[in-house]
């Protein structure tokens, strides 16, 4: 069943909405992205400093909660976050929250920020400009999907990555979803799980499709969901895998449900 767009989708005025309501979200979407614009570059400058000292307590990680949270509060993100117990302290996961909207990234940089997380991301945010050129020159992952044999050598640099309380975090769809469809499942992630022998710690993020939906560009305050599931522990070698994608996708969907109510189409793997 495929999940309906939310109001407002792609920069149109929502049904029933008012011109001059109408009005104040598209100067509070300008005002929201002016704010990325200026705090992004000293951020990355920041950043990219600091990792390159390779100081052993991580002093980015501040610049992450700064600039993820900074970016939040500006978009009038009001945040709910469950399940944050399951983020035992000195323990790896290979985390996957599905993925509707832009703000995610930032969302999610802000909630993870007390953890050594390295990111693993898409060959195309290299070229976004600030944020992507501190994303390739930090310590997460870049991944080139249309290339099978550098995205398994990326997979194996971010295995090397893992253990000591060091966590990866992958979008498991591999782009945003439109609406509240829970995409299939890339099996990237799962390869690393197995590989690494992590536990996989599926996260349901749910409305950040209302505030910035995939396509869209003005930015409209609201509630945010963020669940940390039941982590899943891999279980077998390859001849396990769909069992497992399968696993994670039912934790993710059910509580995405209980949540927002089903709205899940029936595919689970890429």
């Amino acid at each position: 069943m495929q999940g309906t767009a939310p109001a407002g989708q792609g920069g149109r005025p929502a049904p029933g909405e008012r011109p001059f309501h109408r009005a104040l979200i598209l100067l509070h979407s300008v005002l929201v992205m002016v704010w990325a614009a200026l705090i992004t570059p000293p951020c990355v400058l920041v950043y990219v400093a600091l990792g390159a000292l390779n100081l052993r307590a991580r002093p980015e990680r501040a610049i992450e909660w700064l600039w993820g949270g900074s970016i939040a509060a500006a978009a009038g993100v009001r945040l709910k976050v469950t399940g944050r117990e399951r983020l035992a302290r000195g323990a790896s996961f290979v985390i996957m929250p599905n993925h509707r909207s832009w703000i995610d990234v930032p969302l999610l940089f802000r909630i993870l920020a007390h953890r050594d997380t390295r990111w693993v991301g898409k060959k195309e945010i290299v070229s976004w400009p600030f944020f992507g050129w501190a994303f390739a020159l930090s310590r997460h992952v870049v991944i080139d999907r249309g290339n099978r044999d550098a995205a398994v050598r990326a997979i194996r640099k971010a295995a090397g990555m893992t253990g000591d309380g060091v966590s990866v975090m992958i979008f498991p769809e591999g782009t945003r979803s439109t609406g509240r469809t829970l995409l299939p499942l890339k099996k990237g992630g799962f390869h690393l799980a197995l590989e690494t022998g992590l536990p996989i710690l599926p996260v349901a993020v749910s409305g950040t499709e209302r505030v910035l939906p995939k396509h869209g560009w003005t930015v409209r305050p609201g509630a945010v969901n963020v669940v940390f599931c039941e982590p899943v522990a891999p279980r077998g070698g390859a001849e396990a895998l769909l069992e497992l994608v399968a696993e994670v996708r039912q934790r993710l969907g059910a509580a995405l449900e209980r949540v927002e109510g089903p709205s899940f189409p029936a595919e689970e793997v890429a």
